[in-house]
């Protein structure tokens, strides 16, 4: 369902290397809209209502909509861009 709202892929952490959670989150942030389209979408909640695991995906919903979410992710990644960037 994602794939078909965006264009780019939402990368997954990486088990090598500490810098990769850093690339996971800036990668969220570019695909904030997607995200957001996503769970507004009928598929998405005909899903969640089915799955076993409705109350993850209701948790996922409130988070991808809260903006402090993502004011919090982008003060994040601004405090740490220059260490990840020695690393």
């Amino acid at each position: 369902m994602f794939r078909g709202k965006s264009a780019l892929d939402l990368l997954k952490l990486g088990d090598t290397r500490f810098a990769t959670n850093f690339i996971m989150l800036d990668s969220m942030l570019e695909v904030r809209e997607a995200l957001q389209e996503l769970v507004f979408n009928r598929e998405w909640r005909e899903w969640n209502g089915k799955s076993n695991h409705s109350d993850d995906g209701d948790k996922v919903r409130d988070c991808v909509l809260q903006s402090g979410f993502w004011k919090n992710l982008e003060e994040v990644l601004a405090l740490t861009k220059g260490t990840v960037a020695l690393l």
